[in-house]
């Protein structure tokens, strides 16, 4: 019991960024990054029973109220919009925002399929796409989330191309990664410092796109806005 305690404990906290350690050992043997990252590595992680189960654990929630948080202290309101969550894992923070805001539809994209059975039985109400970020998606929509999945992806540059995309105009978007310097999770592919990661951000940074970031414990956020078309047609 202990054991698996300490499994589960492991997981949540990898999701998150951070790895569990001992003085002599970590908790759980090495993980090949590369494989756990892709599809079937994906899958396989939402197929075991434990990962399911830590989506509703403590330190989940708190993370989805600190993205609610965020939106309320930037006045960000989502009602009568339409909601994307890219990499949406199993729904849960597509389920947690309609709680708070009554959106005009909510999309969920997730290159796992294990991912998108769970999604399609914890938040029905959203339409559900099997999408790899690495490709571009043909809609926009009024505001997007990213949350935690840039630092599983190769090639984050293209997948930042893809989803800032997607942002209608005059819409917006949230996007998060771990804090690079505390983040130790050998699930991770890509490190971010809090300076790295606004010179990347600012580097692939369209015209007619605002951002701003914010430090908020072990979570780097970034809050991006689109002008309107008229906006850009006068700046231009």
């Amino acid at each position: 019991m202990r054991e698996f305690i300490k499994y589960i404990v492991k997981k949540l906290f990898g999701w998150f960024g951070l790895d569990v350690v001992s003085k002599n050992r970590m908790i759980m043997p090495p993980v090949d990054t590369l494989q756990h990252n892709t599809e079937e590595g994906i899958d396989r992680y939402w197929s075991d029973t434990a990962s399911k189960d830590l989506w509703d654990a403590p330190a989940t929630h708190e993370f989805y109220r600190k993205v609610i948080t965020i939106l309320k202290e930037n006045k960000i309101d989502l009602n009568g919009k339409s909601v994307a969550d890219l990499g949406c894992g199993n729904g849960n923070l597509l389920l947690y925002l309609s709680r708070h805001y009554s959106a005009k539809e909510y999309y969920g994209y997730e290159y796992s399929k294990e991912a998108l059975k769970l999604a399609a039985d914890i938040f029905p109400q959203a339409k559900y796409s099997y999408h790899n970020l690495l490709n571009a998606i043909n809609h926009e929509f009024d505001f997007i989330f990213c949350t935690e999945v840039l630092e599983h992806i190769l090639h984050p540059d293209v997948a930042f191309t893809n989803i800032i995309n997607t942002i209608a105009p005059s819409g917006g978007a949230i996007i998060t990664v771990p804090e690079g310097r505390k983040d130790t999770s050998t699930r991770h592919i890509n490190f971010w410092s809090p300076e790295s990661w606004q010179v990347f951000c600012d580097t692939h940074l369209p015209i007619g796109l605002t951002c701003r970031h914010q430090l908020i414990d072990n979570l780097q956020c970034t809050i991006y806005k689109r002008e309107s078309l008229k906006e850009h047609s006068v700046i231009s």
